[in-house]
């Protein structure tokens, strides 16, 4: 799973609802970087509210929780490593480790090496399962080829690629806005194909 920071701080936030919920919780903001995108490592919910654990600092290895409603999502893959716990009070989709001690997260702060070790191992899984997305291609028309991802929505690039209709391609892509993105090149495992797109051709529109 990744999100998007969208509203930071509070003030973003048009929902008047929610922003008084907010500062009910004397939370008028986080401390992450608007409009960045963030790898979510786990989900908690609790006394109604959910939250996303995420790293938000590249150099300190120690994860946050965030309450959502600061966020969009923009890949919402669930990871295979996920495991979940329920109790009366509080849910929690996390790592095994994570889930089977109640006191993992305070071994992380006060530097535990086992388990830091333990959850970096798990951070590496999360953030190299998944490429940005995968794309099928659905036809060529006028030289520009069509695709749909695996949440439906329709892309076209303008330029011919050496494809084959209807399998699926992994991309690797930078997004641009929530719309565009740089596309770097496609990967296909059954056929050991990888190819390279024009960097003058680079620009493909996820708008339904």
């Amino acid at each position: 799973m990744k999100v998007r920071c969208k509203y930071n701080p509070i003030d973003d936030i048009v929902d008047q609802n929610i922003r008084n919920k907010l500062l009910q919780n004397k939370v008028d903001g986080i401390n992450l970087e608007k409009n960045k995108e963030y790898n979510v490592y786990g989900l908690t919910v609790f006394k109604g509210q959910m939250y996303f654990l995420i790293f938000p600092y590249d150099d300190l290895f120690i994860p946050y929780t965030y309450l959502t409603y600061f966020f969009e999502v923009i890949d919402p893959r669930m990871s295979k490593y996920f495991r979940f716990y329920s109790s009366f009070d509080i849910h929690e989709i996390n790592s095994k480790e994570w889930i089977e001690d109640k006191f993992y997260y305070e071994k992380i702060l006060d530097n535990y090496y086992e388990e830091i070790e333990k959850y970096r191992e798990y951070k590496k899984l999360i953030d190299t399962e998944f490429p940005n997305l995968r794309m099928q291609l659905l036809e060529i028309k006028n030289n520009i080829s069509y695709f749909s991802n695996q949440f439906g929505n329709i892309a076209g690039i303008v330029n011919y690629l050496n494809l084959e209709k209807n399998k699926w391609y992994d991309v690797y892509i930078e997004f641009i806005n929530p719309l565009e993105l740089y596309v770097n090149y496609f990967i296909n495992d059954d056929i050991d194909l990888k190819s390279i797109v024009d960097e003058d051709m680079l620009i493909m529109n996820l708008k339904n």
